[in-house]
């Protein structure tokens, strides 16, 4: 099985994937944004580092997002290509927990993006679970 996991790079989310990599053998799928001057790579790196990873690297693969104003996705095509035909299961663990945003923005980063990836997810190959 191969599971694309959406906002795994908090606290939570690093044990998402800490828990996945070390008791399954399913390949892992990243969504990651640029984000404080790190690239997409250093910031799974650094997720390998904290926890010690290395040994299961080849089973995270990035892959990069941005979401426009209105929360739309945005991927490039041979990743979207790939999750297309090869993700089944999605792990959406994505909040904007950031309290002093307006209502407007926090009901778009909350609520637009994961309808935004139960889209994808339906447009997959061979979808299982969201």
């Amino acid at each position: 099985m191969n599971i694309l996991l959406i906002g795994c790079t908090g606290f939570l989310g690093k044990s998402i994937i800490h828990r996945l990599l070390t008791r399954t053998k399913h390949t892992l799928f990243l969504a990651i944004r640029p984000k404080n001057k790190l690239t997409i790579e250093q910031r799974t790196q650094n997720i390998i580092d904290d926890f010690n990873l290395s040994e299961y690297k080849s089973r995270l693969i990035a892959i990069s997002v941005k979401y426009d104003e209105e929360r739309k996705l945005i991927i490039g095509l041979t990743d979207k290509t790939k999750l297309l035909k090869e993700t089944n299961i999605v792990i959406n663990a994505l909040a904007d927990v950031k309290f002093n945003r307006s209502l407007k923005k926090a009901v778009l980063n909350n609520t637009v993006t994961a309808l935004e990836w139960m889209k994808l997810l339906k447009q997959c190959e061979n979808p299982k679970k969201y």
